[in-house]
């Protein structure tokens, strides 16, 4: 049977090859004037077709979320019998031409697709995702998703595993702290990566606002900041839909701010805290402390993890906080003590204190959050810790293996970023150096001292967290919406993940028996010092055993690469555009007794101009949505029928929640929650 490749418009097979944007180079590095492409195509009943030299592509370039990608469309004759095409076989060649440039060494394919003219609805997907070199010749199989013991290309397969782990290495640059990528691999460099340099971007955004004049002075009056909302800078939230200042605000925060995982219900006072009965009960509706707490309406955050940082500049409080819950569900601060001692100097300040007194007690208990949810919750975990993880899945996971299909899409970027876009942040020097007042030294502190004590199957598992924090129950605090939209699409999430991976593992053998699966496990959990990314927690008792083990794994994981950061990223401009609302910088130091303060003391505490601005417009690009959103995926790695099913059947619910989330803000609009709102959760930490 004679076959060709042609211009022809009645072609009888058409390949399509998408090349993915991974080159750093844009989709010029993928262009085939430079080098030969040849396919074999085999059918369902083994058939094998002769050599195909591709040639006279049709390109089709677009636009995927921030990814440029081109498409190659390439007709063949002479296969109108062929049938389903069920295995590829895909090579490169380069070709030596004149006065034009050689083909680039690697050629990133993300999937080709072979599609019977007359046949219809016959088209077999072959997912790739990996560099096609020069003179390799590489085998596809339909779907392309398989277990390691049960795929025939095992040593290819092993191939693969070997080169990634050369690419894709972990060091520990600070001890104590996740690793990271020793160097950024080039599968993980995008030609659009300078769309993401925070940098360039502050400044184009404080530019176009007309604030880069704004001077290094300080402030006259809190009058005088709100003058800076105009153009991109819209009026934060905590000015716009509430009184900052209030009791109530500062209740609002703990649940639906930038952190809202640190309430736990009270059971006991905290034996370092110097408060009474008498402090307290003039704002407990007429019940004693001890009551209140057996009622279960005292909650407390308790941040001892800053208890004598060290700093960049001034330094930060360590407080304990005490919280009631009122008759009409309002969550209101009834005792704040700054710092972790029983001593004189160290006051509980409670709402009846001077009204400057208190607020200035709430700016540096928020002031110590603040550096707490920057350091920890943003950087460390949302971004230091995945990477940690995503390197290890890339060194043990084939990019055939059901548990790399499901998470890659949720490690897209999260290198580039932490290795470019976070380099004007995280340098001496820079933003965090400059408009914190932990600094880079009080930031890797507050890592280490949070990491050791990190367990994915706790706090990595927010159904586990909210119980080990005393909140699970939906009785208490009744409008703790994080609470409500992150166990909603958690169990969203599992669904999902169970569906794909029992499709995968029939028994506990199949589990047992995955040599891949093992090692990612062995260094998921393998001390930094290693290689390892010394995540603490990971099921299993040395090895993975059961399904449910994987569940919580990968469950966990992506929820932390989409969830938890949404939650901790979306909402930030809103929290962080009104420096005294939750202060990254305060000047002086916390307050050491009960004098009465005038608001000139409040506003002596505040950043400089130029600061603020700088504040204000990282935080405003930190809250801006980039990338697609949750299960709209970038990059496709699931092709299956158990997989596409899985995942229709993730959007359908995604798009329920979305439905009740929207309507349950127009009922309550006074605790409007939107920040995990499944339309602005990004697939991934990609910013």
């Amino acid at each position: 049977m004679g076959i060709s490749v042609s211009k022809s418009k009645y072609p009888d097979v058409i390949v399509y090859v998408k090349a993915g944007d991974n080159s750093g180079r844009g989709v010029e590095a993928t262009y085939t004037e430079i080098s030969d492409i040849h396919v074999v195509l085999y059918n369902q009943n083994g058939v094998r077709s002769r050599n195909v030299k591709l040639c006279y592509p049709y390109l089709f370039q677009q636009q995927d979320g921030p990814c440029q990608t081109v498409t190659h469309k390439f007709f063949i004759a002479g296969l109108r019998d062929f049938g389903p095409v069920e295995r590829v076989e895909l090579w490169r060649k380069p070709r030596k031409t004149k006065g034009k440039q050689g083909a680039p060494d690697g050629w990133y394919v993300e999937r080709v697709a072979v599609e019977s003219v007359y046949q219809k609805d016959c088209i077999s997907i072959f997912p790739v995702h990996r560099w096609i070199y020069n003179d390799i010749k590489y085998t596809f199989h339909r779907y392309g998703v398989s277990l390691p013991q049960n795929d025939d290309e095992n040593e290819t397969r092993d191939k693969e595993l070997t080169l990634k782990r050369g690419l894709y290495e972990l060091e520990q640059r600070v001890k104590g702290t996740p690793p990271t990528v020793k160097s950024l691999p080039a599968d993980e460099q995008f030609s659009f990566a300078d769309k993401w340099d925070i940098g360039k971007r502050k400044q184009a955004l404080i530019e176009a606002n007309q604030l880069q004049d704004v001077g290094c002075l300080e402030w006259n009056s809190l009058e005088e900041i709100q003058k800076l909302y105009h153009g991109s800078f819209a009026v934060p939230r905590c000015l716009e839909d509430r009184d900052w200042q209030s009791d109530r605000s500062f209740g609002i925060q703990r649940l639906a701010g930038c952190c809202p995982m640190l309430i736990r219900l009270c059971t006991r006072i905290p034996d370092r805290m110097a408060v009474s009965d008498r402090m307290v009960e003039p704002f407990l509706e007429g019940l004693s402390l001890d009551g209140a707490i057996e009622l279960r309406r005292i909650f407390v955050i308790d941040l001892e993890v800053l208890q004598d940082l060290p700093c960049e500049k001034g330094l930060v409080a360590a407080p304990i906080a005490l919280f009631y819950l009122s008759n009409n569900n309002s969550l209101r601060p009834i005792a704040i003590q700054l710092f972790q001692n029983r001593t004189k100097d160290n006051p509980v300040f409670v709402p009846s204190d001077p009204p400057y007194t208190w607020l200035m007690a709430k700016m540096w208990y928020n002031h110590a959050e603040a550096a707490y949810h920057q350091a920890w919750t943003h950087f460390g975990l949302s971004h230091f810790v995945l990477e940690a993880i995503a390197v290890v899945t890339h060194r043990n996971l084939s990019s055939s293996h059901p548990i790399f299909k499901i998470l890659a899409p949720h490690f897209v970027h999260i290198m580039a970023v932490n290795n470019n876009s976070l380099s004007h942040l995280l340098i001496p020097g820079g933003w965090m150096d400059t408009c914190t007042n932990i600094g880079m030294k009080g930031m890797y502190e507050i890592i280490r001292r949070k990491f050791e004590h990190w367990h994915l199957n706790v706090h990595g598992n927010v159904q586990r967290d909210l119980q080990d924090r005393g909140v699970l129950d939906v009785n208490l605090l009744p409008h703790y919406a994080y609470r409500t939209d992150a166990l909603t699409i958690d169990g969203a999430i599992r669904r999902y993940i169970r569906t794909v991976l029992s499709g995968h593992y029939k028994n506990m053998e199949d589990i047992e028996e995955d040599p891949e699966l093992q090692k990612w496990r062995e260094e998921l959990v393998g001390n930094p010092d290693n290689g390892g990314a010394g995540i603490k927690g990971v099921p299993g008792y040395d090895r993975f055993g059961t399904l449910d083990e994987l569940v919580n794994t990968v469950s966990a994981i992506l929820f932390q690469c989409s969830v938890h950061h949404a939650a901790t990223t979306n909402s930030q401009y809103d929290e962080y555009g009104f420096p005294p609302n939750y202060p990254t910088f305060l000047k002086g130091s916390p307050p050491r007794k009960k004098a009465t303060l005038k608001i000139g003391e409040i506003i002596k505490c505040l950043p400089t101009k130029d600061t603020t601005v700088d504040v204000m417009a990282v935080t405003k690009i930190f809250s801006t949505h980039y990338g697609n959103h949750l299960s709209e995926y970038e990059v496709q790695y699931l092709y299956d029928p158990i997989g596409l099913s899985s995942l229709r059947q993730f959007r359908n619910e995604l798009r329920e929640i979305s439905k009740s989330i929207n309507e349950r803000n127009k009922k309550i609009p006074q605790l409007y929650y939107d920040y995990l709102h499944p339309a602005v959760i990004p697939n991934s930490t990609c910013i």
